[in-house]
């Protein structure tokens, strides 16, 4: 007698099977772990990689899937933020800015988009990709030893915490967000 799943189940067992695996897992290792069919365990990945909560990496011919560190982003979640933030692509491009960074570093929007961090012009911007958090989120890791880092520039010290994430189109990248600690 097969038994049925609900899809939160099915769910729910990948998540808990990945989330064991300290390497990662292929399709075949999840089939043998959960007993749940191939057809079923690859289309339930492709779904939870297109929510940005599992990644896909290729490791040689193998297709090798771990839980995801990304956080998923959306144009609604961006609208609301109420902090000055930036969002990075994984090659370093510069996507968004809001408002609050903009003016707090009288930064213009527009010459910025697109344009690599590290050549924005911007001491702030380089110092945020000179963080250790900064290749680490860009590899869609997180440091575990503590949650930001400091950054100073002109006289003021910012708390500066990079994450990865999964943007609202679907690609990768990180978002940053610098919050004054102090005014000299």
């Amino acid at each position: 007698m097969v038994v049925k799943r609900s899809s939160e189940e099915i769910t729910s067992v990948l998540m808990g099977t990945l989330q064991k695996s300290r390497y990662g897992m292929t399709i075949a290792d999840i089939v043998r772990k959960t007993g749940i069919s191939r057809n079923t365990v690859g289309k339930y990945l492709t779904i939870l990689c297109t929510l940005g909560q599992v990644e896909m990496h290729i490791v040689g011919p193998a297709q090798v899937y771990n839980l995801s560190n990304r956080i998923p982003i959306t144009k609604i979640w961006l609208e609301k933020v109420p902090f000055p933030y930036i969002l990075i692509s994984t090659d370093g491009k510069i996507k968004e800015l809001n408002t609050k960074l903009c003016e707090l570093f009288s930064i213009e929007k527009e010459k910025l988009i697109s344009k690599k961090i590290t050549e924005s012009g911007f001491e702030v911007l380089n110092k945020i990709a000179d963080t250790s958090d900064y290749n680490l989120a860009l590899e869609g890791k997180i440091k575990k030893e503590t949650e930001f880092d400091f950054i100073e520039t002109e006289g003021t010290i910012y708390v500066a915490w990079t994450y990865p994430v999964v943007l609202y189109d679907g690609s990768y990248g990180i978002i940053s967000s610098l919050t004054p600690l102090n005014s000299s």
